[in-house]
């Protein structure tokens, strides 16, 4: 199950927070357990880089100071049991920053990928990529997956064969014959044309 979100920013009443967050919760309550849960969008939440209060949930590779929607990121990837993808991972801060402020100055980790827990095997890489044209401030995140699909065996048909070799044989034939003939005498009763026909 994929979930692409657009979060409110870190400015916002905490009302539309909560509904935010209220409805993720209803929407990722639907997935069947077996299915590989991803939320992947810009959740405005910096997560920071101290892990070791959400040890389970962030990874060691985070950037920056935590925020007010960091912690309710922590808090829903929790009570959801997921993961913040990218900070797993170990890569250079550039291949970290996922959005820059219009003045180029200010650059943060907002956009992230969360992954069910017990999927987190799957995942082998999170990273931005920088060089990608489109034409925004956020840089283009990308998740490398590796699924091992199961093959689903469909029970057989039992095929019913029919020993054609009783046909041959002069008593088996006309065993055969006797009760289709019984099928056609009622119709005759109700067609008197085609008992002529007979």
């Amino acid at each position: 199950m994929l979930i692409v979100v657009y979060a409110p920013t870190n400015d916002t009443c905490d009302q539309t927070k909560y509904g935010f967050y209220r409805v993720m919760l209803n929407v990722v309550a639907k997935a069947h357990r077996h299915d590989i849960v991803t939320v992947c969008g810009d959740f405005n939440a910096k997560v920071g880089s101290d892990a070791s209060y959400a040890a389970a949930i962030l990874g060691k590779h985070g950037l920056g100071e935590i925020n007010n929607n960091g912690v309710r990121l922590i808090d829903f990837c929790a009570t959801q049991e997921l993961i913040v993808g990218a900070l797993w991972f170990p890569h250079k801060q550039i291949h970290k920053y996922t959005w820059n402020s219009p003045d180029g100055v200010t650059r943060n980790e907002i956009d992230h990928i969360l992954i069910a827990k017990h999927t987190r095997r799957c995942l082998e890489d999170v990273r931005t990529f920088r060089g990608a044209d489109c034409y925004s401030n956020h840089q283009l995140v990308v998740a490398k997956f590796k699924l091992k699909l199961k093959t689903v065996i469909k029970p057989q048909r039992s095929v019913k064969t029919f020993n054609v070799r009783k046909l041959q044989d002069p008593g088996g034939g006309t065993a055969a014959s006797c009760p289709l003939n019984g099928v056609y005498d009622p119709i005759s009763l109700f067609l008197p044309d085609m008992a002529l026909l007979h």
